[in-house]
């Protein structure tokens, strides 16, 4: 059975959510910070939720080209992929696009009400969150 993480990643912060186990649905979990032990924090994850796939957002511009970012993005896929490889660790790792995720889930926290603390602490796994939904959706598609 497959199972998804998604991660939003930022310099500071990185963003997370996982798929229910039926892909129905994504849930944010907490976000961790970027520090030297993100891949041991990520694989905590991976081993807690089942994970057997990666889908990490990458910018694109509205014209389909790639933002500024991206390279650093593509930085943290590939030393992910050898710290998986390490590990012994048989995971996926796919992008999909997150051009404007961030602005459509703090539109989806406006309307559900929560308050300014709850967003600034939460805003990078909404929009991980709205990453894995669009993936799945994708994947629906598909099939």
């Amino acid at each position: 059975m497959k199972r998804y993480l998604a991660v939003d990643w930022g310099r500071r912060k990185i963003g997370l959510a996982v798929s229910d186990p039926f892909l129905e649905y994504s849930i944010p979990i907490e976000p961790i910070l970027n520090t030297k032990n993100t891949f041991s924090n990520i694989n905590k994850i991976i081993i807690k939720y089942s994970i057997t796939d990666i889908i990490v957002g990458l910018p694109y511009l509205s014209d389909g080209l790639q933002s500024q970012i991206c390279n650093q993005i593509l930085n943290f896929i590939e030393e992910l992929r050898k710290f998986l490889e390490k590990c012994n660790l048989n995971i996926l790792i796919s992008t999909q696009n997150e051009y404007r995720t961030t602005k459509e889930a703090k539109n989806r926290l406006t309307v559900d009400g929560l308050n300014k603390k709850s967003w600034a602490k939460y805003k990078d796994s909404y929009s991980a969150q709205i990453i894995l939904e669009e993936f799945l959706d994708n994947l629906k598609t598909l099939n």
